[in-house]
């Protein structure tokens, strides 16, 4: 039988090592501007993610065809 034992390391909520946004703060403010309509760059390629018609809201990558539901 093998045991793990681990400390929990307390970080930045807002930022990674490498400094940058987390995964979750870049999602939720494409995910802010899009259902705002307003055009956001794709998290994926960096393409432009557009409000798509209809609803729910949701954008779609001109470049890449990413969708955020």
């Amino acid at each position: 039988m093998t045991t793990l034992v681990a400390e929990r390391r307390e970080r930045p909520l807002e930022t990674e090592r490498s400094g940058g946004p987390t995964l979750e703060r870049l999602i939720s403010g494409v995910w802010h501007d899009v259902s705002h309509r307003a055009t956001a760059a794709c998290p994926v390629c960096a393409g432009a993610m557009a409000p798509a018609p209809g609803a729910p809201p949701h954008g779609a990558c001109s470049a890449c065809g990413s969708q955020l539901w």
